[in-house]
């Protein structure tokens, strides 16, 4: 479905979950609050399975992200986390991510979030993403 359910097609939608859930889904959809305007590409909802997490997965996933990023021309890549989410503030200060600050954004019964940022280097360095390898 083209723009996720937070930019939905009503019609797209309602055919995806049905009359009753995809009604539901639209109401639902007026009480999210979005983050602040960006001009990075926006990681919503990584998640790797508890049983392969440490074995640079997450990693891989960031790095596939910041070369889509910067093929797509964004200025860099954006992450809102809980604000208790260690593991995955860890994760993301250990690729080079940096707190840029907190707000409440998302759903009415979602705790604060932390909004980390990571700036694509500028151009001629020789790093021009996140390294997919595992740190060890």
């Amino acid at each position: 479905m083209r723009g996720g359910f937070l930019a939905p097609d009503r019609a797209a939608v309602i055919q995806h979950c049905g009359p009753l859930r995809g009604r539901m889904a639209l109401w639902a959809n007026r009480l999210h609050r979005s983050g602040p305007a960006t001009s990075d590409m926006v990681l919503d909802g990584l998640i790797v399975r508890p049983e392969l997490r440490g074995r640079g997965y997450g990693q891989a996933l960031v790095a596939a992200a910041a070369e889509l990023a910067q093929e797509r021309g964004y200025a860099g890549l954006r992450v809102e986390l809980s604000a208790t989410n260690e593991a995955a503030r860890a994760l993301y200060k250990m690729l080079g991510f940096a707190p840029v600050g907190r707000a409440r954004i998302g759903w009415p019964w979602s705790g604060p979030a932390e909004i980390m940022r990571f700036a694509r280097p500028a151009a001629g360095s020789s790093r021009s993403s996140p390294s997919p390898a595992p740190a060890r």
